[in-house]
This record gives C-alpha cells, structure tokens and sequence, in this order.
C-alpha cells in the first residue's frame, strides 16, 4: 500500500507542476504486443488501461492520444485527446435491417401476417 500512496504522491506534485496539464498518463508495463499499460489521472477519475500504436486497417477502441512526456521523467506523460471514443446510441432493441422491398417479398411469399 505505501508503493501506491507514493506514486500517487509523486504524480500529484508532477501534476501541480503544470496545472493545465491534469490529465496524464502513468506508464507502468508493457504488453506482448506492443503496447503500454499505463495509470491516467484525470481531474474527475483514475483509469488503467493499455495504449498501443495505431495500425492501419485496425479497428480503433476507446480514445486516440498523443502522449507527449513530462520534463524530467521517463514514466510521466501528458495526455493530449486527438479523437473521443464513440459510444453508439442505444436505440432500444435491435438493428432494423429489413428494407421495403425486403418486406414486400417476405408478403408475396408466405402472405401478409393477420395482426386481429
């Protein structure tokens, strides 16, 4: 427990440095692939997740980031978003995929459906 209150310590007072700069990331790891697994501060939450390296054709999931590193530290980076992650619209139930003319062959071949 005291590894984790003197990280947050020190990135506290790496953050006051440059208060504009709230949002930074913590790089603690890396993956198999590549990538980095890292800590980000953000004014209202702390998240751990991964960055890795765009690649063309790749689906993207969550945030596209430029990290730009911190004066005077090999671990601390301040996050600049480049494109928002997209939530899709939860339109209550599943995707209408039938066309009119998909409709009107359905009819033609087993009959319109009697609603009474």
């Amino acid at each position: 427990m005291g590894t984790i209150r003197a990280t947050q310590r020190y990135v506290a007072q790496e953050v006051a440095k440059k208060p504009e700069g709230h949002d930074v990331a913590l790089v603690h790891g890396a993956t198999d692939d590549g990538g980095y697994e890292i800590v980000r501060f953000r004014p209202d939450r702390l998240e751990a997740g991964v960055v890795r390296p765009l690649e063309h054709g790749k689906p993207i999931a969550g945030e596209v980031v430029r990290l730009s590193p911190r004066d005077g530290s090999r671990v601390l980076y301040d996050v600049e978003v480049q494109c928002a992650a997209r939530v899709p619209a939860d339109r209550g139930g599943p995707a209408q995929v039938a066309t009119a003319s998909y409709r009107d062959g359905w009819e033609a071949v087993w009959g319109k459906k009697d609603l009474n």
